[in-house]
């Protein structure tokens, strides 16, 4: 009896552990639908996705393919980033060759890593391997990049427009101010109004009574006017538009409800 207890205790114990591995089933860092890559190609980009991954504890997925069936490349990368089982902290790269576009979908800490202006600096780097159709290159080349701006923005100076002052584009809580804090500011604002109140004062005591009105009469007769143009002279000058300078990321709601940064281009 206590044979059989054994052997159904061991036969649950093994269930339990092949349901657990079969509900982990290991994340897919590369999904390359247009079939741009080679089979080792593929393996090698694989290996390093799941590599910085892991060791950064962020989820960097690259996708490419052949049209968006109706999305926008934006929508597209979020959506396969929120729907696919990859964690609160990641980015996505896109590759779209119908039409041809590329787009980064951020999320949690890479949000404020990848800046829009972040963001556009990989495009301009990537572009001209995913122009002329090395796209492996181009897709390593943006594995490249990830650990530089992963250790600027952990630094608290994430690569942004020089001289921005950066972070995500979110609404700041109010100072909340104490009850004492409030009745100081009032009597300091009441003394302020007071010594202004006297200072003005004296300044326009100034009026005396006049014996006659002639202390009033203007010494001045006019005897003849005359409007004369004497010269014109204009200066202009271009202001430029500052164009988003105060730099940061710049956010949007996914359809699961998830926000994103992101930005993108054409190739």
């Amino acid at each position: 009896m206590k044979k059989i207890s054994l052997i159904i205790l061991l036969l649950v114990c093994f269930l339990a552990a092949a349901a657990s591995a079969w509900g982990d089933s290991p994340k897919e860092y590369l999904r390359d639908s247009a079939g741009l890559l080679t089979d080792q190609e593929s393996a090698s980009l694989s290996g390093r996705l799941l590599n910085i991954s892991q060791e950064r504890d962020i989820d960097v997925v690259i996708v490419t393919i052949n049209g968006t069936d109706g999305k926008t490349d934006r929508d597209f990368a979020d959506d396969f980033y929120d729907y696919n089982g990859y964690g609160d902290d990641g980015l996505l790269l896109l590759i779209n060759l119908n039409p041809r576009g590329w787009y980064i979908s951020t999320s949690g800490s890479c949000i404020y890593y990848f800046t829009d202006y972040g963001i556009q600096k990989i495009g301009e780097s990537i572009r001209p391997n995913l122009s002329s159709g090395n796209y492996a290159a181009a897709l390593n080349q943006f594995v490249d990049l990830i650990p530089n701006y992963l250790n600027q923005g952990e630094s608290g100076k994430p690569i942004d427009i020089p001289g921005a002052t950066g972070g995500v584009h979110e609404e700041i809580a109010p100072r909340q101010f104490t009850g004492r804090t409030v009745v100081v500011m009032l009597l300091l604002a009441l003394a302020l109004a007071l010594i202004t109140v006297r200072v003005l004062a004296g300044r326009m005591n100034t009026v005396r009574r006049q014996a006659s009105a002639k202390a009033y009469e203007q010494g001045f007769n006019l005897t003849q006017k005359r409007d004369i143009y004497l010269y014109s002279h204009t200066t202009s000058q271009r202001i430029e538009s500052s164009g988003g300078s105060s730099g940061g990321s710049s956010t949007h709601t996914g359809s699961s409800g998830r926000s994103h940064g992101g930005g993108g281009g054409k190739f």
